[in-house]
């Protein structure tokens, strides 16, 4: 993939995550959020000692443990809670969160997500129960050839990739720019324009050796 920088990309005022937590989730989201930001869909404040991914992270967090206490015993609260699943006491955040949290804040979103591979990012067990409350408005399986299809139907996205990482994914005039929130030494950045197959691979072609990258997907949230 070529790197590119532009007014068209993500690479204009992007923080990344840091080291060692599981905030991706918050901080592929503020990426998106600035972005509309600056096209003036949205307005919203924030401290400049405080990252607005590390916010957006708290907030989903914060959601997080409120649908969470409702079922301590469940399979997800197992999971997030799992303290082998947890780096310096942050969570992993939950697909419907986020989907939930996006419709709160009028980016309407749609999760789509397939189930067709052996080993699942998440245990099958954790995405059944998971998406078991999303609307069928909001969320719908498919097969894992036909994301790339539904990917032209969103200005933006968030992709859960392989290790539980989420990252932010903007089109324009069909051409995609992805936004990893890691560290840069860690692989993160902002990377574009490229085709779909060129920011998000499927698994079939990485192993086929066509491309070397992390970032094969199951879990997609379309978003605006």
């Amino acid at each position: 993939m070529n790197r590119h920088t532009s007014y068209h990309d993500f690479s204009f005022g992007c923080e990344h995550q840091g080291y060692w937590n599981n905030r991706c989730s918050g901080y592929a989201l503020a990426a998106i959020l600035k972005d509309l930001g600056q096209n003036r869909f949205f307005q919203f404040k924030t401290s400049y000692k405080i990252p607005l991914g590390h916010i957006i992270y708290n907030q989903l967090q914060a959601s997080q443990r409120i649908y969470l206490r409702k079922s301590p015993n469940s399979v997800c609260t197992r999971f997030i809670n799992n303290p082998v699943n947890m780096q310096k006491n942050s969570h992993h955040i939950l697909p419907s969160v986020i989907v939930t949290y996006c419709q709160s804040i009028h980016l309407s979103p749609i999760l789509y997500y397939s189930q067709e591979k052996e080993e699942s990012i998440f245990r099958s067990e954790i995405l059944k129960e998971d998406l078991s409350g999303l609307t069928n408005s909001r969320c719908q399986q498919i097969l894992s050839d036909d994301f790339k299809q539904q990917t032209y139907k969103h200005k933006y996205l968030l992709a859960l990739t392989r290790y539980q990482h989420w990252v932010a994914l903007k089109q324009e005039n069909e051409y995609f720019y992805l936004f990893d929130p890691a560290p840069p030494k860690l692989g993160g950045g902002t990377t574009g324009p490229c085709i779909f197959e060129n920011a998000l691979p499927s698994e079939k072609y990485i192993k086929k050796g066509r491309y070397s990258t992390k970032y094969f997907y199951e879990i997609m949230i379309g978003l605006y």
